[in-house]
């Protein structure tokens, strides 16, 4: 009963040490612009890894083989270099493909159900279990009876037993 308590305390530490590591490895660096120090090609390659593909699942516009992909960062490249901004050229890709092509699209809406909906479901999952192992408890605590004091007769045959096995 305590591993299974130790275990469900131990369950939220061990996901997020888990999830850690895809959460540094997911950001993405960004700069204010080709004029900030950064040349075009590390801007579009800043601009491409903020733009899923559309058709890999997963994988960034600057590191997908698709050719759809290998277009769009060529595009990125000429926006930049006839001037426009970043959110200039994010946004184009937002109203041709909706926010879906944001590698972290904008939390409201069905996107912000689908970030809490696990949460919630972890946390209705923990309280089921809690419940249920709080019930077990309690079902084991109400089965026992306290055991009553014996009587003299009692005593007395318990004495006459244990001097017959010994």
């Amino acid at each position: 009963m305590n591993r299974l308590l130790a275990l469900l305390l131990a369950l939220p530490m061990a996901l997020a040490i888990a999830v850690t590591p895809a959460a540094v490895l997911a950001q993405s660096y960004s700069g204010s612009g080709p004029n900030s120090g950064q040349t075009i090609d590390d801007e579009a390659l800043a601009i491409a890894n903020e733009l899923q593909c559309p058709v890999c699942q997963n994988v960034t516009v600057a590191y997908s083989g698709s050719q759809l992909a290998g277009q769009m960062r060529q595009l990125i490249h000429q926006k930049l270099e006839q001037g426009q901004s970043r959110n200039q050229i994010i946004q184009y890709f937002v109203t041709r493909y909706g926010d879906g092509i944001l590698e972290n699209p904008p939390k409201h809406g069905l996107t912000l159900l689908a970030w809490l909906l696990p949460v919630f479901g972890l946390a209705l999952g923990l309280g089921v279990i809690g419940s249920v192992l709080l019930s077990r408890r309690e079902q084991a605590g109400a089965g026992a009876v306290p055991a009553a004091p014996l009587d003299a007769e009692d005593e007395l045959l318990l004495a006459r037993a244990l001097n017959d096995l010994g």
